[in-house]
């Protein structure tokens, strides 16, 4: 989600606040040693990234600012699922976004209140896009909810508008209004069935937090009347564009693979990772020789 340098939406400052009404996650503090290697040109991945995960979990990585959906071409499964340290690091290695977020907090280190360096690990959990929504709130009002996914229709949208818009209404009264701290922001939920919606994250209300949504931000700031209004694609539109889907795998990569049978870009790390740490344990066992 689109932040600008707001802490209120960064994940670690209203997460705590808001932890009951969201998805499950956890806020790790990104060591020094871990953000100058995110930082660096090279694209080997350190030893310790072929330690698993615990084998019961599944989380999804993101960040204090956005997830990585850019680098999801480089991932086994094509999401941003990760059951070990290593398809973590490859995402977040992999994505140009991620780069970008780190100069937008490093930028802040001079602000009042600067941005924390963190990493955001949310339990997996397989979300259908029909229930995902934009929403807009203006004067610590709820004026506006967009269907999430404009690239297609979803039936029960409309089927369903009046207890989708009644829900995430009640959501906001009885939830957030009041308990976020800004009067102006974005935040996204899901619905995932009646009376159950839960904040996905929350974000700055302004012309980018609109984009991809049903909504502009002139007509936000100017021509709501009826609020909260709900906007849904309607009918069958045809094959659309799915912004996620556009970052593919660059081109020089791809003629590389196709010259290469059944490897993938994670078989090729996996290598160079277990080819590194059996040269690590030689210069260990070099060095014990030597004493």
């Amino acid at each position: 989600m689109v932040n600008d340098l707001k802490l209120e939406c960064s994940f670690s400052s209203w997460y705590p606040i808001f932890k009951k009404d969201s998805l499950e996650a956890r806020i790790l503090h990104i060591p020094d040693e871990v953000l100058k290697y995110l930082e660096h040109d090279t694209f080997v991945l350190p030893l310790e990234a072929a330690k698993s995960l615990p084998k019961d979990s599944e989380w999804a990585d993101g960040s204090p600012v956005t997830c990585e959906e850019d680098a999801m071409w480089v991932a086994p499964t094509k999401t941003l699922k990760c059951n070990t340290l290593e398809e973590i690091y490859l995402l977040l290695k992999s994505s140009d976004r991620i780069a970008k977020d780190l100069n937008v907090v490093k930028s802040s280190k001079d602000c009042k209140k600067p941005l924390p360096f963190c990493l955001v690990l949310k339990q997996w959990r397989d979300i259908n896009p029909c229930t995902e929504f934009r929403c807009f709130v203006i004067d610590n009002e709820l004026i506006a909810i967009s269907q999430r996914d404009i690239s297609q229709y979803h039936s029960s949208n409309e089927s369903q508008k009046y207890d989708i818009q009644t829900d995430i209404k009640s959501l906001f009264l009885e939830r957030i209004k009041g308990r976020f701290p800004l009067r102006n922001y974005s935040f996204d939920v899901i619905r995932y069935k009646k009376d159950k919606v839960k904040i996905i994250d929350f974000g700055a209300m302004d012309a980018a937090s609109t984009k991809e949504t049903l909504f502009t931000y002139d007509e936000l700031q100017n021509h709501i009347e009826n609020t909260p209004e709900f906007r849904f694609i309607g009918e069958e539109i045809g094959i659309q564009p799915k912004p996620p889907m556009q970052f593919c795998i660059p081109q020089e990569i791809s003629e590389f693979f196709q010259s290469r049978d059944n490897v993938t870009l994670l078989d090729l790390i996996q290598r160079e990772v277990e080819s590194q740490r059996k040269e690590h344990e030689k210069e260990n066992a070099n060095v014990s020789e030597s004493t």
